[in-house]
């Protein structure tokens, strides 16, 4: 048995090891995987021989009874539809500033095709630490759509569609502008029209684009007017955000999704206004679809349906928005809407994917090439507006872009009616994604802000976090581990009658099974104790969440730990940006090995390693049982697998989390040592006393005091029938029944 049970201790650590750093390589080598799709036929790009133009739809179908049409058939085609080009370069302006003392959060500099979004950088965020370069959330970019070069404008109106037929309004037929802006009006007040063959004004579209103070939100609202002498049917053609750049190889991988806001059907929302958005969180490699074509190069399909879905179709959900989210920041598609009105649903008929890669990128690229260079366009189309003679109609659109923190989203009215908070996500997906409980995560982050107020920096509150965690757990793991330990050492002393037993019993299971527990009951060992490792597991999800809310908090982000002392040694880089490795000796260059690349000598994964010697060496209590040179090697591979393989998994992890890994491992060691100091000082791995404590309680316990209760009845019964029997001996003989009761009175 003794054998038996030291194989079991090295078996047991080592699976534990084992699926530990399988998690660990695909947290920090992998991102989403992608699904291997059909391409669909409607390739979605202007095929003209003019300048590279933005990606929309050639044709469109009617919707079915999405809006009131006219009685009889619909409006007749207009010949020879077009935008009128503008009459020399225009520059549209941009608004908003990333001027520190402005008030405002972003800027959007205006691209001339289609009025979209040339850039959109944000004020207060920063690509280097340094502070060069604010960070771009949008920009318009070149992409090759199969073999077409185009470009993705993100929040463009690249086309109306008038009574069926499709007007371009990203350029001219030679690529001239078509927009320019309104007369007398200001950077952002746009117009654009829409001529009939013979240059007749049919539709002037009114395009505003403007930014508020404090606000992270692109107010995009827009009129279409109808000139004509009759009805007219219209749709919208409108492109949404575009995939920033991914992370590629870092730690983590590439955490970018594709996120969507809803409410559920009329029946099931009822009157409740929450936008909800946990339904849909599909890794951006996974909806770009990246499959090898039977030409055996890898590719994408150019365009996809991504709303409605086959889910959103079973459960009627209705689309209040979509966006695109990274580690950091978000930027998403939505309605403009008042916060306090009761429709806050996308008029939207569909929304499409459109996916390509940069032009750079060469045709026979790997599929994880493909990937990284891999550029997502949301494209939206309206249902169809029947608009009178004079009438106009409307189809106005907001798009935040901003840090992904539920108290920055929170503070705009429009934004928290509608849910965007739902875009911040603590959650690294894969197999942990279903344990990772999101309140529990937001909650962590409360605490790490709140300590931070008190302290004023991110780094002494992350450990001031941990030791808050690990002391409310420590009941939770004192219990545990002494139940473990405890049936551990009762094992070890019943292991020779065990084996007696084994062998008298060999040949006969059920009486082995027998007397193996009747062994146990009289030893008093606890079957549960064998469950005593399970509180243990069940606080996983606090560590997870804790994990992972300090990989995407984005209050760490360029914040140095310690109050920057390092940085005040010369410049010292060392624990400068909690969300980048320690970079603790820089190299100068970027080096690629197998599990890690790095440009830098990081100490905090050597001190973790450090720490986990230290544990091993003097902490570990050493086997008792005599060990096989098999059992022996297997000790030593999960000593070096727990010393050198995980520290260099966490090479490259940010250092808030390293600083999260060595603040618990410390905390673990001393919590376990002092565990151990506790169970040795009352004895409680002593046998004798166990199995003592054991009779004990099995004679104060429920069912020995009814036991005891049931044989103080019977004996007080036992009693009773002693002393009915006592009183029938002595009691006088019963007069004879002949003899009369009364005398005769003489």
């Amino acid at each position: 048995m003794a054998k038996q049970k030291s194989t079991l201790r090295i078996i047991v650590p080592l699976v534990i090891l084992l699926v530990g750093v399988g998690v660990a390589v695909l947290v920090a080598q992998t991102g989403g995987k992608s699904r291997p799709t059909q391409p669909t036929p409607d390739v979605v790009t202007d095929q003209t021989p003019a300048p590279a133009e933005p990606v929309g739809r050639q044709e469109s179908a009617e919707p079915p009874g999405q809006q009131p049409e006219p009685a009889g058939e619909p409006p007749a085609p207009i010949e020879g539809l077009h935008a009128r080009v503008a009459p020399g370069p225009v520059d549209l302006g941009d608004i908003g500033s990333v001027q520190e003392d402005s008030g405002y959060e972003l800027r959007a500099v205006i691209s001339p095709l289609g009025a979209g979004l040339e850039s959109l950088e944000l004020t207060a965020h920063f690509e280097e630490l340094e502070r060069l370069r604010h960070v771009v959330l949008q920009k318009t970019q070149p992409l090759r759509l199969g073999q077409v070069e185009a470009t993705a404008v993100p929040f463009a109106l690249t086309a109306l569609i008038v009574n069926g037929t499709r007007v371009d309004l990203t350029s001219g037929p030679a690529g001239e502008p078509v927009w320019t802006r309104r007369a007398g009006g200001g950077p952002g007040e746009l117009e654009a029209t829409i001529l009939d063959a013979e240059g007749r004004q049919v539709v002037r579209v009114h395009r505003t684009l403007r930014v508020q103070p404090h606000s992270h939100v692109v107010e995009i609202v827009q009129r279409a007017e109808n000139l004509s002498d009759a009805p007219l049917n219209l749709r919208w053609i409108h492109t949404g955000p575009v995939s920033f750049k991914s992370a590629g190889g870092g730690y983590g991988g590439d955490k970018r999704r594709l996120r969507f806001g809803y409410w559920l059907n009329p029946k099931a929302q009822a009157n409740d206004p929450a936008v909800l958005s946990y339904e849909f969180t599909e890794p951006l490699p996974k909806v770009i679809g990246v499959y090898r074509a039977p030409n055996g190069l890898y590719t994408a399909p150019v365009s996809e349906e991504i709303w409605p879905n086959p889910l959103s179709n079973k459960r009627g959900l209705r689309l209040v928005w979509m966006g695109i989210t990274g580690r950091y920041f978000g930027v998403a598609m939505h309605p403009l809407v008042d916060p306090a009105g009761a429709d806050k649903t996308l008029n939207a008929e569909r929304v499409l994917r459109i996916a390509g890669v940069d032009p750079a990128t060469p045709l026979n690229a790997e599929r994880t090439e493909i990937l990284n260079s891999a550029v997502l366009l949301g494209l939206l189309e309206s249902r169809s507006m029947t608009v009178p003679p004079g009438g106009s109609a409307s189809f106005d659109l907001g798009a935040y872009a901003g840090p992904l923190s539920r108290s920055a989203i929170n503070e705009e009215p429009m934004a928290r009616s509608l849910g965007l908070d739902g875009l911040v996500l603590y959650n690294f997906g894969g197999m942990c994604a279903w344990c990772t409980f999101q309140p529990l995560a937001r909650l962590l982050l409360a605490v790490l802000r709140s300590v931070d107020s008190f302290t004023g920096d991110w780094g002494i509150s992350i450990i001031i976090l941990v030791i808050i965690v690990r002391t409310i757990l420590h009941p939770v793991n004192r219990w545990s581990q002494i139940r473990v330990q405890r049936f551990s050492a009762q094992m070890q002393s019943i292991a020779p009658k065990m084996q007696k037993i084994k062998e008298k019993f060999k040949d006969d299971p059920k009486r082995q099974q027998q007397e193996t527990t009747k062994l146990w009951k009289e030893e008093g060992i606890n079957p549960a104790g064998m469950l005593g490792c399970l509180p243990m597991f069940l606080q996983s999800p606090v560590w997870i969440a804790l994990y992972a809310t300090l990989y995407f908090a984005v209050e760490l982000r360029h914040q140095p730990a310690f109050y920057g002392v390092f940085q005040k040694i010369n410049r010292w880089p060392f624990l400068a940006d909690l969300s980048q490795a320690d970079n603790a000796i820089p190299l100068g260059r970027s080096i690629n090995l197998w599990l890690v690349s790095f440009s830098a000598i990081n100490l905090l994964p050597i001190l973790l390693g450090l720490v986990f010697y230290f544990h091993q060496k003097y902490l570990t209590p050493p086997t008792t049982a005599t060990l096989t040179p098999e059992q022996e090697s297997t000790q030593k591979m999960v000593k070096i697998m727990t010393v050198v393989m995980f520290p260099v998994l966490m090479y490259a992890a940010p250092s808030g989390l390293s600083l999260y890994f060595i603040t618990n491992s410390v905390l673990a060691i001393g919590e376990n040592k002092w565990i151990r100091h506790h169970m040795h000082q009352h004895g409680l791995l002593d046998p004798d006393k166990i199995r003592e404590q054991a009779k004990a309680r099995r004679e104060g316990g429920f069912l020995s005091r009814l036991q005891k209760l049931a044989q103080q009845q019977q004996a007080a019964q036992q009693a009773s029938n002693r002393m009915m029997r006592r009183v029938k001996n002595v009691a006088p003989e019963h007069p004879d029944r002949n003899e009369p009761k009364f005398k005769k009175r003489k």
